[in-house]
């Protein structure tokens, strides 16, 4: 049984943003770093604040089903723990809703235990963000052990991955009300960093890739995959 990473073990904030449709994908962009990562970054609790926007909604890498989830950019807070993430919450919730109001459409947030299983190199990269629906009947905690504990050790053996990290999502929130798992029914967050397509293409083509496919394909139902661009904020 392979062991995780703890260099980077907390808890995280995901907020799936759908742009509003009178605001241009460019104008969309600007506002998201320019004026609203202030207003998130005010939380002292705040570790770190990433901004994923969304640049290719294709299947890559992968042969399944796509998850139920449309959006054109992920933001995930950081935090050491629920403590701290529920007073931000409580002190700055509603000055960020207000801002996302401005020029979003629609927000979903999911609350993840993010674990590294290969730390992440410190320098440009493509990234691809997925999300995963374990298996109609498989338990949590059977989705659980099967991604946690089997599934990273095939991804180790990938000879162009240059970082991965699992976010195994713990509650769903909308408008600050907690949501049951059908409105929102995936169970996890896959980040996956290569050089470029053409080393996650490889990647996923080759033997130890079919294999890693293979076994996907007995916890998992749904996936849906896109590539981001990714903005860093450390706090």
């Amino acid at each position: 049984m392979s062991q995780l990473h703890r260099e980077e073990f907390m808890i995280t904030r995901w907020d799936l943003i759908t742009r509003k449709a009178d605001i241009s994908s460019e104008d969309f962009k600007a506002y998201w770093n320019n004026q609203h990562a202030p207003v998130v970054l005010r939380s002292q609790a705040l570790r770190r604040y990433t901004q994923n926007f969304v640049t290719d909604s294709q299947q890559r890498g992968v042969a399944f089903p796509r998850v139920d989830v449309t959006a054109d950019a992920f933001a995930e807070m950081w935090y050491d723990n629920l403590h701290d993430m529920n007073a931000s919450q409580a002190a700055y919730g509603q000055d960020v809703a207000a801002d996302y109001s401005r020029f979003a459409a629609d927000v979903k947030s999911l609350i993840t235990v993010k674990a590294l299983v290969i730390p992440i190199e410190d320098r440009p990269l493509l990234k691809r963000v997925s999300f995963i629906r374990r298996k109609s009947g498989m338990s949590f905690e059977q989705f659980k052990h099967e991604w946690w504990y089997v599934h990273g050790d095939f991804v180790r053996r990938f000879k162009g991955v240059r970082g991965y990290c699992q976010s195994l999502i713990l509650d769903r929130v909308v408008n600050g009300k907690s949501l049951p798992y059908d409105e929102i029914p995936f169970d996890g967050i896959v980040e996956l960093y290569f050089d470029d397509l053409e080393g996650l293409s490889s990647d996923f083509a080759s033997e130890v890739g079919q294999t890693a496919q293979a076994h996907a394909h007995t916890f998992l139902e749904k996936i849906s995959t896109y590539i981001v661009e990714k903005t860093d904020y450390r706090v």
